[in-house]
């Protein structure tokens, strides 16, 4: 039954194919063979992406004002994939940094699926100067590590590993003047842990202390902070609260370690499946 639902599923790309090919032939004329060459060669892609271990690369150069991006665009749409469709003009100022950035949002949530991405203004993508020499500023060089492998890797760094470095120094320092946790609440020395770890985002009362209310060794306002540096092992941060609601305070400790030397090794992504158009003005 999977066979033959791949088989009518397969034979109905080819006719989305077939019919954005008619379709790009009436409103880009003049322009035949070229249109044949592309939808011909995303063919393996958009049919059978599951296959693919490298993405496929597609050039597209000429003059100005041809038409290069508006005719991917239109493919785009004719082949349903507007909404995973991530174009780049690499003319733009600060380019590498949108790049980057973008790049590493899409592969959070288009990881492992077929896109399509474009880099338009090619030309100036050089990471060598008219003499051969190498720029001093080479951010390019993810984009050819795209091209190349389909990978890139990068360090990640941010603002939520600070906090948490921070926090795993405080938790750390109340471990070792006696403060005792049970599953995730601290059950001993509430008072002197309420000034370890006094913040504008979680602050107590005296009443919290001294009534049964839990306090929890890792503050809740802590939780998405954590699922924020390690994305990849949690669903939700509804997740994190539940494995720390399971630890004692050596366990939440190496917890917090671990996942702060997870997030600051650097990160590959894999952009593999996608196809990939390079455009560029000569």
């Amino acid at each position: 039954m999977i066979e033959q639902n791949q088989h009518k599923e397969i034979i109905l790309k080819q006719e989305i194919l077939n019919n954005a090919k008619k379709q790009l032939k009436r409103e880009f004329v003049g322009i035949d063979n070229v249109i044949n060459q592309v939808v011909d060669l995303c063919s393996s892609w958009y049919l059978l992406p599951k296959l693919q271990d490298k993405p496929i690369i597609i050039n597209l150069w000429g003059l100005t004002g041809v038409g290069k991006s508006s005719l991917i665009n239109r493919l785009a749409e004719l082949i349903n994939f507007s909404e995973k469709y991530y174009r780049f003009n690499l003319n733009e100022k600060d380019n590498f940094w949108s790049v980057k950035e973008l790049l590493t949002d899409i592969f959070e949530n288009e990881n492992g699926y077929p896109i399509i991405i474009a880099f338009d203004e090619f030309q100036h993508a050089k990471t060598l100067d008219e003499n051969g020499n190498e720029l001093e500023k080479t951010s390019n060089k993810l984009i050819w590590d795209i091209l190349d492998t389909g990978k890139f890797s990068t360090l990640t760094h941010g603002r939520s590993i600070d906090d948490i470095y921070k926090l795993s120094l405080k938790l750390h320092y109340a471990l070792s003047n006696n403060v005792k946790v049970t599953n995730g609440i601290v059950t001993f020395r509430k008072k002197y842990f309420k000034e370890i770890i006094r913040e504008k985002e979680y602050e107590f009362n005296l009443e919290d202390v001294n009534s049964n209310k839990m306090i929890y060794f890792v503050p809740e306002e802590y939780h998405i902070q954590i699922y924020d540096i390690a994305k990849e092992k949690f669903k939700t941060p509804f997740v994190v609260k539940q494995q720390l609601n399971q630890l004692n305070g050596e366990q939440t400790l190496k917890f917090i370690n671990d996942l702060l030397a997870f997030a600051i090794s650097p990160k590959t992504y894999d952009f593999s499946k996608a196809i990939i158009f390079v455009m560029g003005n000569i």
